[in-house]
């Protein structure tokens, strides 16, 4: 057998094992079989029970779910029944567009859950950024709750969205007579601005000045005091429509800036 046959068998095999690395992984128990479609920031309720046992761990559900534009999702669950989730969760991100491929892993269990006494929600750290499309969430839990495990465990799942929006960076600032002039530069993936000011140096009190139009990059505040200091400082919106309903979204705040009117 020639060098080059060799080589061409062994690349041949590496590809094998790959697949069936993915296919042992990725669609054991004919998972995409059952995916379930969510919605965004709509809580979805769902339940653990031993029927989906699979291979070693506890698949028990995927679902599907698209992001409108690049952001973040922070995964939480919240018990709906007296017992606990499972001891510990792992979760997979695949793009619908290329399943071959996993974006992202991780998983909470121990001290990697984050608790709110409100509702029995455990949530974070698992915040992860992925771009606009369509992607499978696989939940699998590695470990159930031992004492009932002929009981269904019923439990919500919230996919909470946030997109990238860039802060806005404050060009100028000038003083006039009881007047301030705000300028800044124009943010691409905002639908407008809110603009802050107060004589307070941490902003309390402050004063908001709605701005729906992107186009608008600098502002004019009249009717001030004079000869008076004010911090001033300024954050971008953005409206869209996530599963139907419309909602705004805000960037941290800028810089604050200050200046004293004439």
């Amino acid at each position: 057998m020639s060098k080059n046959v060799r080589s061409l068998m062994t690349i041949v095999l590496v590809l094998v094992m790959a697949l069936g690395v993915f296919a042992t992984e990725c669609k054991a128990g004919g998972w995409l079989d059952n995916v379930q479609t969510i919605d965004l920031d709509t809580t979805h309720n769902d339940s653990i029970s031993n029927s989906d046992y699979q291979n070693g761990a506890y698949y028990y559900d995927v679902y599907q779910f698209t992001m409108p534009q690049k952001g973040i999702i922070n995964i939480y669950t919240e018990s709906v029944s007296d017992l606990c989730v499972c001891g510990r969760t792992e979760y997979k991100i695949y793009k619908v567009s290329n399943v071959d491929s996993k974006i992202w892993s991780g998983h909470r269990g121990g001290d990697d859950y984050k608790y709110s006494s409100a509702r029995d929600i455990y949530y974070g750290p698992l915040n992860v950024i992925l771009d606009s499309g369509t992607y499978y969430l696989v939940q699998i839990c590695d470990r159930f709750a031992w004492d009932n495990r002929n009981n269904d465990i019923n439990y919500d799942i919230t996919l909470k969205y946030t997109p990238n929006i860039t802060s806005p960076q404050i060009k100028s600032v000038l003083g006039g007579k009881k007047s301030i002039k705000v300028s800044w530069y124009k943010v691409a993936d905002a639908t407008g601005y809110e603009l802050q000011y107060s004589t307070n140096k941490k902003l309390k009190k402050a004063t908001t000045v709605v701005i729906d139009k992107d186009s608008t990059i600098n502002k004019t505040i009249k009717k001030l005091k004079k000869e008076k200091k004010y911090y001033i400082r300024l954050r971008s919106c953005k409206s869209m429509s996530v599963a139907g309903t419309d909602k705004v979204y805000k960037s941290k705040w800028s810089e604050t800036k200050e200046i004293r009117t004439k």
